[in-house]
């Protein structure tokens, strides 16, 4: 089986402009947004979707974004699992019971699977702003929550 030409969705609206897909973490690497760059049978593969700009999901809401791809040359017996990966401590930690404060999105940048702010700083939130964190304690990421399709 492959997969290829990745679309990112904010609900029903494509989003894959406002992001880029690609093998490696912020937009380096293969870009996976073409029909050209397959990802192919048997393998594992890691996809990361960077963000060009900050998402704002207003407290008390909820969105929902989706990560579709195109399979073809499928048989029976294929499948795609995915899941979010999440971190295994918190930024700059080296146990989940170091308790430490947020850092600046420049910090956590590279380090971090899942990278997201509570804006605690108000109108002074900002990328240098030590609100930000990693995806070490959300609860819905991290492999004991994959989501597989088969044929």
């Amino acid at each position: 089986m492959l997969l290829d030409t990745l679309k990112f969705y904010k609900g029903s609206t494509d989003y894959t402009d406002k992001v880029t897909i690609s093998s490696a973490i912020n937009g380096g690497g293969t870009s996976y947004e073409a029909a050209a760059d397959d990802l192919a049978d048997g393998n594992a593969f890691t996809v990361y979707v960077t963000f060009a700009d900050e998402e704002v999901i207003t407290a008390g809401a909820s969105q929902i974004f989706y990560l579709k791809g195109t399979t073809t040359a499928t048989a029976t017996g294929d499948s795609i699992s995915t899941y979010m990966v999440a971190d295994a401590y918190p930024y700059g930690m080296t146990t989940a019971w170091d308790i430490g404060l947020g850092a600046a999105y420049a910090s956590v940048d590279d380090t971090a699977e899942f990278i997201w702010s509570d804006q605690s700083y108000g109108s002074s939130h900002g990328l240098t702003s030590l609100d930000w964190a990693n995806g070490a304690f959300i609860k819905t990421l991290g492999s004991a929550n994959t989501y597989t399709v088969s044929k």
